[in-house]
């Protein structure tokens, strides 16, 4: 699975001919790059955060409209889902998906007009430290750390992501100026923890002797 993050496409000729595989390789791809505990993907989360904190110092404005893409990247990922699980069902579980499908569009079409910018940022952040906190629960209980210390050290970053994550949801009432520094100190926080490993090269090596 981790491989796909890195070479999703590689010496796989069917792909081009198969729009169905290559959902499915789209997804895994995603999924590894949200949640992967590898280097490689940890590194680059713990970038981005640490660049979208930059920007909520120092360009609010200019964050206000990078962290929207994230809340519609959200829908459509959750539509393409749907897509996929019309081409696998039927009856009124093909009734379902394609309802919810329907939905999402109707829903984005929406808030295109009616909700401002700096309120989808607003989403969009609580999305990421939602996506944030679920991978570090997975890191947690998923086996995916070695030893109490990174077990101990994702479990704190996952109640603090998916805390955070609430809050930036739910808050509705709150001014995206206002919040801006508290959400520039929690992406610097959660690019730092994100960039510790979750993994000891040693502990590793023993298990798989």
């Amino acid at each position: 699975m981790e491989n796909i993050l890195y070479l999703p496409f590689k010496n796989n000729p069917t792909l081009t001919n198969d729009p169905e595989n290559m959902l499915k390789k789209l997804f895994a791809f995603i999924a590894n790059a949200l949640f992967s505990t590898a280097p490689a993907p940890r590194c680059c989360r713990a970038a981005a955060a640490l660049l979208t904190a930059a920007l909520l110092l120092f360009r609010p404005f200019t964050a206000a409209r990078v962290l929207p893409v994230l809340f519609w990247a959200a829908l459509v990922l959750l539509a393409l889902h749907f897509v996929d699980a019309a081409n696998h069902a039927r009856g009124a579980a093909r009734r379902r998906a394609v309802a919810g499908v329907v939905f999402l569009l109707s829903a984005g079409g929406v808030l295109a007009f009616f909700v401002r910018g700096d309120r989808l940022a607003l989403w969009g952040a609580g999305l990421w430290a939602a996506a944030a906190g679920i991978a570090a629960m997975r890191s947690a209980f998923a086996g995916e750390s070695d030893g109490i210390f990174c077990r101990g050290l994702s479990f704190a970053e996952g109640v603090m992501s998916l805390a955070i994550g609430s809050a930036f949801l739910c808050r509705l009432d709150q001014n995206y100026l206002d919040l801006a520094p508290t959400l520039a100190l929690y992406f610097f926080a959660l690019a730092m923890l994100t960039a510790l490993p979750r993994k000891i090269s040693g502990g590793s090596a023993r298990r798989n002797a």
